[in-house]
């Protein structure tokens, strides 16, 4: 019987590679200072037949370092490491410099460990037995410094390393197929995605303010797959691996040493934005960690392309109070494919404590892309009365709802979905607050909701529409189906939509989004203004 697997090895190669590693390092010199140290092993629980059932192993190491004996312990059980450091005889504070030997040396050594697939666990420190705090294990400059160099690299050939990163990930973890999005490998989408956020990441390695949206909008997604810490070592595993094996020896040990740092400071920073997210669901009324299963009570047609799916909760529990313009992740098993498969879906309704509502176009096969699997699946093999696995809803695409300022709602196809929800949202908040509705789609018969919003305008005198039709039938009416013909063209209409302190919803195709983003921006609306959500890989 083989041990059971730590990311990416077994509990007896952790235990080795420990053990050998900081066998080691004893009586080196690390960054110009001695220590001088000894490395105790602890053995391995069994059971009677000599099988592992469980693995409770460690180390005690000491090091001396300018009369303070520095004491690194590690526990190892199937699921974790726990790592302590304790320092005595040194001022606690010192350990705030960056480029403390004593961190340095735990930074390189716990590194190593993730370059070898085994992500260290939470570290501890304390300067005596009074005060521990936790050691952050911020880059150096020269290592900031080598990631930002090597930014041109990984635009060059990112998208090379991405592909063989996924190649090579899914082929030794298997089970992360349920988690990725098949079709966006196949197209080559989440290479891309992924290698864009490597460049952006590398490029502002100095300046991580840059990147707080894109770390909320995917460590919103993450969430909502249920992505765990011990997964981020995976993926930091076979990162590091095939960028070496891409790039071959232009990667030499600095370079892999700064970027394996700099791959464990951005998976801290999305293990603690996600363990926040799943911390707030586990409190929030009706909310819940992980999947729920959930009935499809109903399901009825919007268009010739739009499906609306009823969910209710199967164990009849309370839902939580969602914001409109949150997503929730539908996951589906493939008998073809023997995986399950997740997909995003805007909830297309306001939030009623009893059902979530999402509306799923059916994306048939064209030339330049293949038939959309789940929304195929969802249409044709999943009726009244099904049972699918739900996440609880996520999302920063959020309607403000704390001020009675204007808003336009700006989308295209599908992408009215989460807009029907926001406009509900303000209707059913009894306030005069405008709202202009501007919404492309290719004709009448993808048109989704029309009636909805039409009911709405009669009720609401607050609220008024841009309807635009690429193409326009004999039987079309202007100012009831649509209102104008061709693609949307905000500078036209910019009498209707430039409004007081007004908030943009974007939502739709990127180049859609791009373009309406581009013309809102040179009518003179401030950037802090445009809200975007994006549909597809994260």
């Amino acid at each position: 019987m083989t041990y059971p697997e730590s990311p990416g090895l077994s509990g007896r190669n952790v235990l080795s590679i420990l053990y050998k590693y900081l066998s080691l390092v004893r009586n080196t010199e690390h960054y110009g200072t001695t220590f001088h140290g000894s490395c105790e092993l602890c053995g391995a629980s069994k059971n009677g037949d000599g099988d592992a059932t469980s693995i409770s192993s460690g180390f005690t190491y000491r090091k001396v370092f300018n009369n303070s004996l520095v004491a690194i312990s590690i526990s190892i059980s199937i699921i974790s490491i726990s790592i302590s450091i304790s320092i005595y005889g040194a001022c606690n504070s010192t350990l705030h410099n960056r480029e403390h030997p004593i961190k340095m040396f735990v930074q390189k050594t716990f590194r190593r460990i993730s370059v070898a697939g085994i992500r260290s666990a939470r570290l501890r420190c304390s300067a005596s037995a009074f005060h521990s705090s936790t050691v952050n294990f911020d880059m150096t400059r020269q290592q900031q410094d080598i990631v930002k160099s090597t930014a041109p690299v990984l635009a060059e050939h990112g998208i090379a390393i991405t592909t063989h990163f996924y190649k090579r990930m899914l082929e030794a973890r298997p089970e992360l197929k349920n988690i990725f999005n098949i079709a966006h490998q196949a197209t080559g989408v989440q290479p891309a995605a992924l290698a864009h956020a490597i460049w952006a990441y590398a490029d502002n390695i100095d300046n991580l303010g840059a990147l707080t949206s894109a770390v909320s909008r995917i460590g919103h997604k993450h969430a909502s797959l249920g992505v765990t810490p011990d997964q981020y070592a995976i993926v930091g595993e076979h990162l590091l691996a095939s960028i070496k094996e891409v790039l071959g020896d232009a990667v030499n040990e600095p370079v892999l040493d700064a970027w394996a740092a700099a791959y464990e400071q951005l998976a801290e920073i999305f293990i603690r934005f996600e363990k926040d997210l799943y911390a707030k669901a586990a409190v929030t009324p009706g909310g819940w960690n992980g999947w729920r299963q959930f009935v499809v009570s109903c399901k009825a047609r919007e268009s010739d392309e739009i499906i609306s799916f009823y969910l209710s909760p199967q164990d009849k529990g309370a839902l939580p109070r969602f914001i409109s313009g949150q997503f929730i992740t539908v996951r589906c098993w493939v008998p073809e494919l023997g995986v399950y498969q997740p997909r995003q879906y805007s909830l297309s309704d306001t939030p009623n404590g009893e059902q979530f509502r999402i509306s799923v176009k059916r994306e048939l096969a064209s030339e330049s892309r293949p038939a959309g699997r789940i929304s195929n699946v969802l249409h044709e093999h999943i009726p009244q009365g099904s049972v699918l696995d739900v996440s609880m809803p996520y999302g920063d695409f959020t309607l403000n709802l704390d001020t009675n300022t204007p808003v336009v709602l700006i989308s295209g196809g599908v992408g009215l979905t989460p807009m029907m929800s926001m406009l509900q949202t303000i209707i059913g908040q009894g306030t005069s607050r405008p709202v202009v509705f501007v919404h492309a789609v290719r004709n009448r018969h993808v048109h989704a909701m029309n009636s909805v919003l039409s009911e709405i305008m009669s009720k609401n005198l607050q609220v008024s529409r841009a309807i635009y039709y690429e193409e326009v039938q004999d039987s079309d009416i202007k100012g009831v189906d649509y209102d104008f013909v061709g693609r949307v063209n905000l500078k036209d209409i910019k009498e209707k939509v430039l409004l007081p302190n007004a908030d943009y919803y974007l939502c739709g195709p990127l180049p859609f989004m791009n373009v309406q983003r581009q013309d809102l921006e040179s009518l003179g609306v401030k950037s802090e203004k445009i809200h975007s959500e994006v549909f597809g890989a994260a």
